[in-house]
């Protein structure tokens, strides 16, 4: 029998079992984001259809931290973690991540993500939730997929171009929120790197964080171009992490030595540590923001996922750091030399923080707090650095 201090009352439906930091990392800040709302979360274990056996294996890079830091319901192999989801939970969430991206999940899970399989009594939201700026199923499944879409008590996203998605498809009003990542108590992701093997084998000298997954010669050059800059300050060479389900094919695009498949702990303790961050992907970013690193974005020129950087860079003012490869980039190495006034961002971060919360503890119906609002002042500076073009009517 299970213990009834264990029993879960919420169910998260994300991709933590992907094989990217990113997606571990956002289920997971969801997941705990939740525990300090004082609820009882579960995230749900691959759906045997999605992908590849390997991707739910307790012993892989996903696996490995998620199991030592969550709660998974085993639906597809227990009886009982079935039931438990059929009937004890009362609350389920859709998020973050693609999990709304027909080409890389519907295709094989079907309407898994719009919870086709929860009764509509049930409460259903959906937190940072994606399509991945384009959704391709049409017809029937499209016409469906709003069906369930329309059952959802609320639906939250990142970026305005998936809200322009939900709205014009489907005739929903999203809100807009922050990446879960930015939610979790930082202290959670500390402690994770404390557990860093990579503790016991780096000196104190410092060093450039890189993590570039879309490996090509332009993003090489700028990368070593940073690095000839920031060594003159006394860094040490880079420290360089790649695609994990691409590393052979990224490793000879880079023409750098990457580390080899680390765990989420030694990613977290590399970033943490460094004095510098150079990426192309989203959670670079949003971790370099979370711990006030000085940091640029690499993204060419057609990328089509650019706007989730400007959703949040805009805002706080930091669109600059966006450096775009087939523009003159001798005109962007001034950004390995100027600091982030990293007390202003954190204001308009923290009033986006705070909207956030209040947004996703009101669909859970938990009582907010007063200490936290953000000031007037900070309030205007955010609303003035938000694009009128992007908002909903």
């Amino acid at each position: 029998m299970r213990n009834i201090s264990m029993a879960y009352d919420t169910a998260v439906y994300s991709l933590w079992f992907g094989l990217n930091y990113g997606s571990i990392l956002t289920s997971c800040a969801l997941y705990k984001t939740l525990e300090q709302y004082g609820k009882h979360p579960a995230l749900i274990q691959k759906q045997p259809e999605l992908w590849s056996a390997h991707y739910a294996e307790k012993d892989n890079i996903a696996g490995r931290f998620v199991y030592q830091n969550c709660k998974v319901l085993e639906v597809f192999d227990s009886e009982e973690d079935a039931r438990i989801l059929r009937e004890d939970v009362q609350t389920y969430i859709v998020g973050s991540d693609i999990v709304w991206n027909y080409d890389a999940v519907g295709k094989q899970s079907g309407l898994y993500y719009f919870l086709e399989d929860v009764p509509e009594k049930k409460q259903k939201i959906a937190y940072a939730s994606c399509f991945g700026g384009a959704f391709t199923a049409k017809g029937e499944i499209r016409n469906n997929c709003g069906r369930l879409l329309h059952q959802f008590q609320g639906i939250a996203v990142k970026e305005y171009k998936e809200a322009e998605l939900l709205q014009n498809l489907f005739r929903i009003t999203p809100e807009m929120v922050l990446d879960p990542v930015f939610l979790c108590d930082k202290q959670f992701y500390i402690d994770c790197a404390n557990r860093s093997a990579a503790k016991q084998v780096e000196t104190a000298e410092s060093f450039i964080f890189s993590y570039i997954e879309c490996c090509d010669d332009r993003k090489r050059q700028f990368l070593l171009r940073g690095n000839d800059i920031l060594m003159g300050n006394h860094y040490s060479p880079l420290r360089n992490f790649i695609d994990i389900n691409r590393f052979p094919e990224s490793k000879a695009l880079l023409k750098l030595e990457p580390a080899y498949h680390i765990r989420v702990e030694d990613w977290l303790h590399y970033l943490i540590h460094s004095e510098f961050v150079i990426t192309d992907n989203y959670y670079g970013m949003c971790f370099a923001l979370i711990f006030e690193k000085p940091f640029v974005v690499l993204a060419n020129i057609d990328l089509p996922n650019l706007y989730q950087y400007q959703a949040i860079l805009q805002p706080l003012g930091l669109e600059e750091r966006i450096v775009i490869l087939q523009e003159d980039l001798k005109k962007k190495e001034y950004l390995f030399r100027k600091p982030i006034r990293y007390n202003r961002v954190n204001k308009v971060l923290n009033s986006m923080k705070y909207d956030s919360e209040m947004w996703l503890k009101k669909q859970l119906g938990i009582s907010l707090s007063s200490d936290d609002i953000p000031s007037q002042e900070v309030k205007q500076d955010q609303e003035q650095r938000t694009p009128k073009k992007t908002v909903l009517k």
